[in-house]
Order: structure tokens, then C-alpha cells, then sequence
């Protein structure tokens, strides 16, 4: 019976070994401004992963005292400054070596979703508006971003033999996370306009005429956005109900993943700030801080910035990305 067993299997079709390698890499593209960049800290994920009321959700990003470096989830990103830093996904790949962005909750849900490689390519520089800098050519464009958006993306992709036994890719979604520069000063009246033709114009330009789209809400303020922040959301969101997107862009909030303690924090240390600038004598300067040294530490743990760049908060921003990614996987659920 062995033997007939045996013979049964050798006559079965074998999967070739790199088969996986073989599928087409899916390429998604992060754009935006600093907050894509990336300000979170990376020490308050080390802090999560290992209390035990957080290790069952953020356990994943650490194999004992290392960083876990995912190999079916590529990254690359040439920041402002410096040499482009790339590889499998793991912490580091903000706006500076010790903090990340939105990148990796996104990865990690992806990842875990798709069969495919995943490459990520991060277009992310900070002080960048959409009206200006990203405005797309059916807008009067191309801004000098999306011109470096697309630059990016092609000299990465023309040179495929950095990703080992990878053949083919297909552009499989963009996150763009921006908004502050349209939402200062006079606001950008246009922006919804401006963010759908920009999808168009993306879609156009890498030939994908469905490219999954995944909006990240300007979430600065919360949960309570205010006025002016409140009609900006409604800005971006309104792109997501144009008719002739519907199956294909959607709206993530971030709001939700900003901790209430964020700001109460920030109002504790803003408040004695205040009374020290007020102060000539150094002694009366230092007892004006007196407040914020019973909070500091716990400022220390969840912070690190000031509100625009989400408090510098790596919760926040893994949380961010994670909230990213699921949107684009229900997006690739409906396209694909």
C-alpha cells in the first residue's frame, strides 16, 4: 500500500518551489506630508509590545529584543535627507531612524491579507501642500511632489533586481495622508476638487484605471475636530462619494486612534510654559514647571511632539496604518 502511495504522489503536479516569488509583487504607494513621513516614537511601541495590557496587540513587533523584520513586506523611502534606507518592514522608516509612520500598521495588515509580496513605496515629505506641491497637471500642474512622487516610483521599480526572485509587480493601491498645509492659514476651498482629480491624474499616469484609493483623515483634534478642521474632514471625505469612485476610494479615520490623554498632557505642559515665559527670576521659572514634573514621565511613555505631528504618539501612528490598511484591504476585496 506504501509503495502505491508512493507512486500516486510522484505522478501529482508539483508546485514549482518560488511559485510565491513567481505571482506579480503588489506595489503600494504612501504619499503625503510629515505625518506620512512619520513622527512616531519608536520607544512607545517597545513600551506596548512588552506590558501585558498591550502585548496582545502591538506582541507582534518584537521577537524577544529584537524588532521583527518582515521579508514578505518590502520598503523602500528616500527621505529629504540622507542615503534611501530599504528593506523588509520593520521600525525606522519615519521621518528619522527612531520613529516610523503610518507605514507599518499598514504593512503588517497588508501583509498578513495578501499572498503576494508586498513592496511599499513611501513619497512622503514634510510642509507639503496639495494646492501647490502635489497639485496634479489636470489642475495646472504637475507640483514639483507629484513630479517626485512619480520619479520615485519609477526609479524604484526600473530596478527590480533589488527585489530577489521578483519579476513582475502590479500597482495595487496609494494612501495619501495630507492635509495640514490646505487646512492653515486660508484653507483650500478646492481641495476636494484638487484630491479627485488628483486620483484621476495618478491613475492615469501608472496605467492602473482602478487603483484602490485609501484617503487618511486629517485627525489631529481627535474625535471633536472643531469647525475649520470639522469642514476640512468633510473636504476629504467627500471624495470618496464622488459617483464614479465607488468600490475604489475610501475614508479612513484617524481621529479615533488619538489617546485623550494626548492633549489633556500637552495642556498641563502648554500651561506652564506659559507662567515660566512670564517669569524674570530663574528660581520663579522653575517652580512655574513645578505642575508638569508629576506628569513628564507619562508624557515621556506616549509622547513625543507637539499636536500637528500627532503628538509624536507611535501608538498613534501604528494605529493609524493599521486603520489604513484595513480600508485597502476592503478595497482589494471589492477590486480584485
Amino acid at each position: 500500500m506504501k509503495h502505491v502511495i508512493v507512486a500516486i504522489l510522484c505522478l501529482l503536479p508539483l508546485a514549482p518551489p518560488s511559485a510565491v516569488a513567481q505571482r506579480p509583487m503588489k506595489v503600494f504607494i504612501l504619499a503625503g506630508q510629515s505625518n506620512m513621513e512619520g513622527k512616531g516614537a519608536v520607544p512607545h511601541l517597545e513600551h506596548l509590545a512588552r506590558d501585558s495590557k498591550t502585548k496582545e496587540q502591538f506582541g507582534h513587533l518584537q521577537k524577544g529584543k529584537d524588532w521583527t523584520v518582515r521579508r514578505d513586506v518590502l520598503i523602500t523611502y528616500q527621505r529629504n535627507r540622507g542615503p534611501r534606507q530599504e528593506g523588509g518592514l520593520t521600525v525606522g522608516y519615519g521621518s528619522r531612524k527612531n520613529q516610523i509612520g503610518p507605514e507599518l500598521g499598514f504593512g503588517h495588515v497588508v501583509g498578513d491579507y495578501l499572498k503576494e509580496k508586498v513592496l511599499i513605496i513611501k513619497c512622503a515629505w514634510g510642509g507639503a501642500s496639495l494646492k501647490k506641491d502635489f497639485l496634479p497637471p489636470s489642475e495646472g500642474g504637475p507640483g514639483s511632489h507629484y513630479t517626485r512622487m512619480m520619479e520615485e516610483v519609477r526609479t524604484v521599480l526600473a530596478d527590480r533586481g533589488r527585489f530577489p526572485g521578483v519579476r513582475k509587480y502590479t500597482f495595487a493601491g496609494l494612501v495619501w495622508f495630507q492635509g495640514w498645509n490646505d487646512v492653515v492659514g486660508k484653507g483650500n476651498p478646492r481641495y476636494t476638487e484638487q484630491l479627485a482629480n488628483f486620483i484621476r491624474d495618478v491613475r492615469k499616469d501608472l496605467k492602473t484605471p482602478d487603483l484602490p484609493v485609501v484617503i487618511g483623515e486629517l485627525g489631529q483634534n481627535g474625535t471633536d475636530p472643531g469647525d475649520k478642521h470639522g469642514k476640512f474632514r468633510a473636504q476629504q471625505e467627500a471624495v470618496a462619494r464622488v459617483p464614479e469612485f465607488k468600490g475604489t476610494v475610501a475614508y479612513a479615520k484617524t481621529g479615533a486612534c488619538v489617546d485623550s490623554r494626548l492633549p489633556e498632557l500637552f495642556a498641563v505642559w502648554r500651561r506652564c510654559q506659559g507662567k515660566a515665559r512670564r517669569e524674570k527670576d530663574e528660581a520663579k521659572k522653575k517652580a512655574a514647571w513645578s505642575e508638569w514634573e508629576g506628569h513628564k514621565e507619562e508624557w515621556e511613555r506616549i509622547a513625543s511632539d507637539r499636536p500637528y505631528h500627532y503628538y509624536g504618539s507611535g501608538r498613534t501612528f501604528y494605529l493609524m496604518g493599521e486603520s489604513f490598511g484595513q480600508a485597502m484591504v476592503e478595497l482589494l476585496k471589492k477590486t480584485s
